[in-house]
């Protein structure tokens, strides 16, 4: 078993490469956490199965600190697009 994130999960299985009608190239990776099941549909080939799912979980840590964000902005729209002005933004917010 490989350990993730504090996590015990079993070996994967990755579904052979389908074909979409468009001519894409596809596969099915499927992994078990705990009892829950996800599957997750890729057409990174050149990718292991494990390296996917690990791809996956960084793209969720990132989804989880934009929510963060929004959040602790309360849904504010930023006034600026540069480095030093979202980052005056950010800590007016948390007054």
């Amino acid at each position: 078993m490989s350990l993730v994130a504090g996590l015990d999960i079993p070996p994967v299985e990755a579904a052979p490469v389908a074909a979409h009608p468009e001519g894409i190239a596809y596969r099915l990776v499927s992994f078990f956490v705990g009892r829950e099941r996800y599957l997750i549909l890729t057409n990174r080939l050149d990718l292991t199965p494990f390296q996917v799912i690990l791809l996956y979980a960084y793209r969720w840590q990132v989804e989880l600190i934009f929510r963060f964000l929004k959040r602790s902005l309360n849904g504010l729209h930023l006034l600026s697009q540069s480095q030093e002005g979202v980052t005056i933004h950010f800590y007016l917010g948390r007054l």
